[in-house]
């Protein structure tokens, strides 16, 4: 039985939701999307321009020079595109990623110990060439690929570090039932005495691996949570974060923006130059160009006007400063 189509705010609020996903892939670095819009349309309009210009000066032939710009600005876009939207997937899956690390992190703390060893068993289960694993009660035993192969569990708290005794321990137990091989799994990290103990004391090769291991191994052995899963934390985090106001006007204030309006104000007055001849497009390049000119100087007022008032923090240590002194 086919879905329901969604109702035009379903679709808005669909929309919203991806478009809130989106900035939090980008890891707070997108810009709004007004901002974004005029960069792509003065970025278009000057690749144009310097094409066909150029075309024009090379053939002499208006709609020949026409086309090959266009031609050659569809391309371009495409290819900006592509890259843009490969850095996008990439961003997406690295933010993802940490989210669903974070939460079998959590989930991970809260075990105790011979809950521990059972994930821990459960997740070897799921490994290739891991055969015959056994419990021995206060450590496993497996064969890997064709090894006796002793594996220990430290279940450590939030920035433990495992104690040395505890590898010792557990190593002494290995070679007394003749393992080949030792692994020692743990939760927490590993402190300069245990790579000592494991590199230069142990009688067997031992492998040592900590929490990033771990959940490297189980995002491996596809333990990863689900995507809805992954989607309900990232939603979680996005209604958490305080929302800032004003993101718009903060973004057309800021210096770089100033740089910006006051290059496009100068290319387009160098465009109003050069078509001095013509002086429909000339008196429009102007235009433009004082526009672009008048943004940056209300900007560059705003912030003079803005920096020259003191914070409440930085009154407070004004008149505490002159407190002191008193």
């Amino acid at each position: 039985m086919s879905s329901m189509p969604l109702s035009l705010k379903e679709r808005i609020l669909e929309w919203k939701i991806r478009r809130k996903r989106t900035r939090y892939y980008q890891q707070g670095k997108s810009i709004p999307l007004p901002i974004w819009i005029l960069n792509f349309l003065l970025a278009e309009f000057f690749l144009f321009t310097a094409g066909y210009l150029w075309f024009l000066y090379r053939t002499r032939i208006p709609m020949l020079s026409l086309a090959l710009a266009l031609t050659i600005n569809a391309l371009i876009t495409v290819a900006f595109a592509l890259r843009k939207q490969k850095s996008f997937q990439k961003q997406k899956a690295d933010s993802r990623r940490q989210v669903a690390k974070k939460y079998l992190t959590e989930n991970i703390r809260q075990l105790d110990r011979t809950q521990f060893q059972w994930q821990i068993a459960r997740m070897l289960l799921k490994c290739r060439g891991i055969g015959s694993l056994k419990d021995r009660g206060d450590h496993l035993e497996a064969t890997f690929h064709g090894k006796k192969t002793a594996i220990g569990c430290y279940h450590a708290n939030l920035g433990e570090e495992v104690p040395p005794q505890e590898l010792n321990t557990f190593l002494s137990r290995a070679k007394a039932e003749e393992a080949v091989e030792a692994v020692f799994i743990s939760s927490g990290t590993y402190s300069e005495s245990c790579r000592t103990i494991s590199e230069k004391k142990s009688r067997i090769p031992v492998h040592l691996l900590d929490l990033d291991s771990l959940l490297q191994i189980m995002e491996n052995c596809g333990m990863f949570p689900e995507e809805s899963i992954i989607d309900n934390r990232i939603d979680e985090e996005i209604n958490h974060q305080k929302r800032k106001p004003d993101v718009l006007r903060k973004e057309l204030r800021t210096p770089k923006r100033i740089r910006t309006n006051l290059g496009y104000s100068f290319l387009f007055l160098l465009l109003s130059r050069w078509l001095k001849f013509q002086p429909v497009q000339s008196a429009y390049y102007t235009v433009v160009s004082a526009v672009f000119f008048l943004f940056a100087l209300g900007s560059w007022i705003w912030n003079k006007k803005t920096g020259s008032e003191p914070t409440k923090e930085q009154k407070f240590m004004k008149d505490l400063a002159a407190g002191e002194k008193s």
